[in-house]
């Protein structure tokens, strides 16, 4: 089985792991890092780059053929297939 892990913040939240190190003494208020420190996905569960997003997915094996498709089923045999997020059986969701 593979098994990925992200070591700090995946989403924004309380502990702020989307700001600078530096980000203490100098407060990012006004506006975002216009690079963003170490999480993936925003608040609102959207991607900071889209292009990272896809890029995890694909070396996880999900499915990426189908833009539209926001969930996916993991299938007894490991793979991932798209799935229309309105299914009960809907495994993993991204919007």
């Amino acid at each position: 089985m593979n098994i990925g892990m992200i070591s700090w913040g995946s989403v924004n939240g309380k502990v702020q792991y989307n700001l600078p190190w530096d980000s203490s003494g100098h407060p990012y208020v006004a506006y975002p890092p216009t690079v963003w420190f170490q999480d993936i996905i925003r608040q609102d569960r959207t991607p900071y780059l889209l292009e990272e997003a896809h890029v995890i997915k694909r070396l996880n094996g999900y499915p990426i053929s189908n833009s539209n498709a926001n969930c996916v089923v993991l299938n007894k045999d490991g793979s991932w297939t798209n799935q229309d997020c309105a299914t009960p059986q809907c495994y993993i969701c991204s919007y």
